[in-house]
C-alpha cells in the first residue's frame, strides 16, 4: 500500500519534471530572428480544433507556422491587424480577408524564435518551421509570456496529451489500490481534487 501511494505521488512528479525538462531544453537551442513580416494568417477546422498561425516575412523564403490548443490559443496572438493601413470603420471580417496597403517597412519589424536545427529551413520556401513567441519589435517582452509559450508546445507537442491522460489514469489507480482499506476519505478526497485540477490544466492548456 506505502509504494502505492508513494508511486501515485510520483508519476505527476516526473510528468512536471519531463515537461520543464523539455522546456529548458528547448530554451537552450532557440535562435532569435528578427525580420519583415508581409503576411499572417490563423485558421482552424472548427471551434474544438487546434489553431494554426502562418506568417511570412521579406527576408526568408519559408513559412512560419505554430499549433495552438485550449487556453494556449491565447498565446498566439493574431498580429494581422498590426500589418496593414486598415481603415477606422472596418470590421474583424473584413481585416481578416482584405487586401490592405502593408505599413511602411519599419513598422512590420518582428521578432521571434525557431529552433537552431530549423534555422537553416527557413530560406527554402517549401519548409514550414514552427516559430515560438512572435512579437512586434518594441513590444514590451515577457518572460512569463515566453516561457509559457514554450511549455505550451512541450505539453502539446513533445508530452503529448495521450501521455498526459494515461500518467493521470495511472496515478488514480495506484492511489485508489492504496487507498483501499482507509476508512479516512476527506484528505483522498482533497488529493483527487489537487491531482485533477493539475492534470485539468495541463490538459486545457
Amino acid at each position: 500500500m506505502k509504494y502505492s501511494l508513494i508511486i501515485s505521488v510520483l508519476i505527476p512528479i516526473a510528468l512536471f519534471t519531463g515537461i520543464i525538462y523539455n522546456v529548458v531544453k528547448l530554451d537552450a537551442n532557440l535562435v532569435r530572428i528578427q525580420a519583415t513580416i508581409t503576411d499572417f494568417k490563423k485558421k482552424w477546422a472548427g471551434a474544438r480544433s487546434d489553431r494554426i498561425n502562418d506568417f511570412k516575412t521579406e527576408e526568408y523564403p519559408a513559412v512560419f507556422s505554430r499549433s495552438y490548443s485550449g487556453i494556449s490559443r491565447l498565446l498566439g496572438k493574431n498580429i494581422r491587424s498590426n500589418l496593414f493601413e486598415i481603415p477606422v470603420n472596418a470590421t474583424s471580417a473584413d481585416i481578416a480577408v482584405s487586401n490592405y496597403p502593408l505599413k511602411p517597412k519599419q513598422d512590420r519589424q518582428v521578432v521571434f524564435y525557431v529552433q537552431s536545427a530549423e534555422v537553416k529551413q527557413i530560406s527554402e520556401k517549401q519548409n514550414q518551421p514552427t516559430y515560438f513567441y512572435l512579437k512586434m519589435k518594441g513590444d514590451k517582452t515577457s518572460s512569463l509570456g515566453y516561457y509559457a509559450d514554450l511549455y505550451a508546445y512541450v505539453s502539446k507537442s513533445k508530452i503529448g496529451i495521450g501521455v498526459i491522460i494515461v500518467s493521470l489514469i495511472a496515478s488514480v489507480i495506484m492511489f485508489g489500490y492504496a487507498m483501499k482499506d482507509v476508512e479516512n476519505r476527506s484528505w483522498q478526497l482533497n488529493y483527487l481534487k489537487v491531482l485533477g485540477a493539475i492534470y485539468l490544466f495541463i490538459i486545457l492548456f
